[in-house]
């Protein structure tokens, strides 16, 4: 059972800035004028472009959903670590989505380097800590003409994983990164 609590962030002269609700596996923010997650427009933008076959992804949900939106005929791996999360979606995803569930310090970074693919779309918004190791797991797989999402790409933490590529866009804390 999930429980969740909204916070809701107020600037001064009472303007909304955002929403977030906690649940008990992770944290979810939406625009609450819009609706749309900070990474859902780029998202978006980069599937309808490059029409993706391939995609990986680090951190299932609403991106995972989005994918297949864009283009339910791509075959998406995507990988999680905690059980509760992967429960939750497995029945969610159709058989194109492969969510693959591996336990952080069990492979859950380098798990996609022994299956010799390339894609041509990578997503990475899975665990914090994580994340830089992922984009130099993503450098060595995403093909020539394929492109690397950060969410939370405003974060210094993950500086050193964005050096490893060249940005073409960041707005809404995601950046669509190349290799360089």
């Amino acid at each position: 059972m999930f429980m969740d609590r909204s916070i809701v962030i107020l600037i001064g002269g009472g303007l909304l800035a955002g929403i977030a609700v906690h649940t008990a596996v992770g944290i979810s923010a939406a625009n609450p004028v819009t609706g749309t997650f900070s990474f859902e427009l780029l998202l978006r933008k980069y599937l309808r472009e490059k029409q993706p076959h391939q995609i990986l992804e680090w951190g299932p949900g609403k991106s995972t959903q989005i994918m297949v939106e864009e283009v339910p005929n791509a075959q998406v791996y995507t990988i999680e670590d905690n059980p509760s999360w992967a429960s939750k979606w497995k029945s969610e995803f159709p058989a194109n989505v492969q969510l693959i569930e591996i336990p952080l310090g069990s492979g859950y970074v380098q798990a996609p380097l022994t299956w010799n693919m390339q894609y041509n779309l990578i997503f990475v918004d899975g665990v914090r800590n994580t994340r830089n190791e992922c984009l130099a797991v993503a450098h060595h797989l995403v093909s020539d003409d394929g492109v690397v999402i950060l969410h939370d790409s405003d974060w210094r933490e993950y500086d050193p994983g964005k050096s490893l590529f060249r940005i073409v866009e960041e707005e809404r804390r995601t950046a669509v990164m190349v290799k360089s």
